[in-house]
């Protein structure tokens, strides 16, 4: 939250706050955290803050702040990280979206490395997901001021990256999504789920067709009212959890 990280016991209902004291970490944008990753090889919390990447040891309960291997180069070091997964293959590789681009973080040595996306510089990076191919996909928006749709899928053994413009059914402007928010692995292995700022749909991911909905008045069991589609689940019961300004919804059978 943007009042520190707070562990839920799901058994007697009690919570631990970790930002009860400023000297436990360097600056106080470290309790502006968004992203959380529980880590069992090092037995640690990772957790992506305003301030950096950080890491809470389980046995100390100690919080540090992932400096680069070489301190004297803090240029290295991203900020306001808002979303990271781990590599499906390297498990010492961290993947760090944040508004300021793409990075990775490397556990075992320390450093960073910053990516640039040729197509957007400046991108706002909102969600990351990683397939089973390896790639990993890139949705957010151009930057600050553009609030412009960005989808890319990111090979990490060469290094390129491919833009999927999306656009709405019957609409020739292919930014018309708005912010792309959230990626999520469909049943058919060709598709993704997309949800951007007004619209949720499937994305084909050889040829790039969006298939899009919308909300409209005339479907009262379609999407929900004023837009922002921020997060989606996907349940075991094969249901697709859609958020939104208006609350939250689910689409039946979107996983069978």
């Amino acid at each position: 939250t943007h009042g520190g990280m707070t562990i839920l016991d799901l058994v007697s209902g009690s919570m631990q706050c970790f930002a009860d004291a400023i000297d436990k970490v360097p600056d106080y944008t470290t309790f502006l955290v968004e992203p959380i990753i529980p880590d069992s090889t090092c037995e640690c919390t990772w957790f992506g803050t305003a301030y950096g990447l950080c890491r809470l040891d389980w046995q100390s309960e100690a919080i540090d702040c992932m400096l680069p291997s070489n301190q004297a180069d803090q240029r290295q070091m991203p900020k306001h990280i808002i979303d990271m997964v781990v590599d499906r293959s390297d498990k010492n590789l961290l993947w760090l979206g944040t508004a300021d681009g793409f990075f990775s973080y490397n556990k075992g040595t320390g450093e960073y490395a910053h990516y640039i996306i040729p197509e957007a510089p400046g991108i706002v990076i909102l969600d990351l997901y990683q397939d089973k191919e390896g790639d990993v996909w890139i949705a957010g928006d151009a930057g600050k001021e553009a609030h412009a749709g960005k989808l890319f899928r990111f090979a990490p053994l060469t290094g390129h990256s491919v833009e999927y413009k999306l656009s709405l059914p019957g609409n020739d402007h292919a930014q018309s999504v708005g912010e792309v928010y959230s990626v999520l692995p469909a049943t058919d292995a060709d598709q993704l789920w997309i949800s951007t700022k007004n619209s949720v749909g499937l994305l084909n991911k050889h040829n790039g067709e969006y298939q899009a909905w919308t909300y409209d008045p005339a479907r009262p069991d379609g999407l929900l009212p004023n837009e922002f589609f921020r997060a989606m689940l996907a349940d075991r019961h094969g249901r697709l959890w859609i958020s939104s300004w208006q609350g939250i919804q689910y689409a039946r059978n979107a996983f069978v």
